[in-house]
């Protein structure tokens, strides 16, 4: 029922066939040349390790083959709806036709994304987490997140686990999100950034 904020509103997918998205400057900034690598490779160990130590960052799930994640989460805005926000960090396109989130995965409920949904390579996609509710044109999942906090899952369009959060109970306005985006560990951020970096 409640719409996005209004910044957010241009960076949200219209459900329809072959929908886009690009990042906040409008250029398709491709894999970034110094995003970690989630495999640690570049490391000293011939392995793409330094010795056996685990170099995923702390909170890394390391779930997504495809380069796409959960990055930001906000549960109880003091205005628009509640919201989802994904990153590819992959270096192609991704078209998330059949891909769902849900809110209630070991029950079997989840929310699929329309036919035609792709995020772009270093791009955000806002999802309103708002029952279907939404009066704007976008994405509007069949769920809204709660501000007491749960699980929020991510799945593919096999239904196989591509990424989840733990949302803890929020404040209003506060947001939850990744630092670095999409790798890092989840923590409250300094304010919402719909559609834009966490850093």
């Amino acid at each position: 029922m409640r719409p996005l904020p209004r910044a957010a509103l241009a960076l949200v997918l219209p459900a329809c066939s072959h929908a886009r998205l690009s990042d906040s400057g409008g250029a398709d900034p491709g894999p970034a040349a110094d995003t970690a690598d989630p495999a640690g490779g570049g490391a000293d160990g011939a392995d793409g390790t330094d010795g056996g130590e685990d170099l995923d960052p702390p909170g890394f799930s390391g779930l997504s083959d495809s380069g796409v994640y959960l990055n930001e989460l906000v549960s109880d805005p003091s205005e628009g709806a509640d919201w989802i926000e994904l990153v590819n960090l992959g270096g192609a396109d991704v078209d998330l036709s059949g891909w769902g989130l849900t809110d209630k995965w070991a029950d079997g409920e989840r929310w699929d994304l329309p036919e035609g949904t792709v995020i772009r390579a270093g791009a955000y996609l806002l999802i309103a987490a708002d029952d279907g509710d939404s009066a704007e044109e976008g994405l509007s999942a069949a769920f809204k997140l709660s501000s007491d906090g749960e699980t929020v899952t991510l799945v593919d369009a096999a239904d196989a686990l591509a990424d989840e959060a733990e949302l803890p109970a929020l404040e209003a306005d506060a947001a939850w999100g990744r630092t670095p985006d999409g790798l890092g560990p989840w923590g409250l951020l300094d304010e919402p950034s719909p559609g834009s970096g966490n850093d």
